[in-house]
Order: C-alpha cells, then structure tokens, then sequence
C-alpha cells in the first residue's frame, strides 16, 4: 500500500481521489492534511494553480509523517477560447 499525503480537508476531493484510485486498481491510504495554497483563496490562471498545487503537495508531506507521496489538489479558473471562464485542476 502506498500511503500519501493530501494537501486538502475537502472530503469531496478526498473522495473523488479514492474512487478514481479503486476504479484504477491502486492499492492508495490518503492522509489529508490542512496546508495553505499560499496563493489567491480562488485562483484564476494557470500559473497560480499549479503553484498553489506545488506548495499543498510540499507541504502536506512534509506535515504528514510516514509517508512516500505529496499530492496537492487546487481548483481554479482561466478564461477559454470564448473568453469564458472554465473551472480546471
């Protein structure tokens, strides 16, 4: 078993991660950890996204003991070809 820490308390990501870890066939314990993004509270470019993803995972296993894995998890916005805005992770 492979054991890895979440930078998130979010029981809905923490879900959404467990079922897409069984459905693959992975043998997965993720330990949630409360880590900030040390980003905006709602990021809306790509690059603040994936850092405040970097910074979670980073965090979250340096927090969590007994771990092999840091996964961070943020939920953002960019605009799309229409110069609408789309959610992404």
């Amino acid at each position: 078993m492979i054991k890895i820490a979440v930078g998130t308390m979010s029981e809905l990501k923490l879900k959404f991660m467990k079922n897409v870890s069984g459905d693959i066939g992975l043998d997965v314990e993720f330990v949630p950890a409360k880590v900030p993004s040390s980003v905006s509270e709602q990021p809306i470019t790509d690059e603040e996204t994936k850092s405040g993803s970097i910074n979670r995972a980073k965090l979250a296993l340096k927090e969590v003991k007994d771990v092999q894995v840091g996964l961070g998890i943020e939920v953002g916005y960019h605009k799309n070809e229409d110069n609408r805005y789309e959610i992404f992770c």
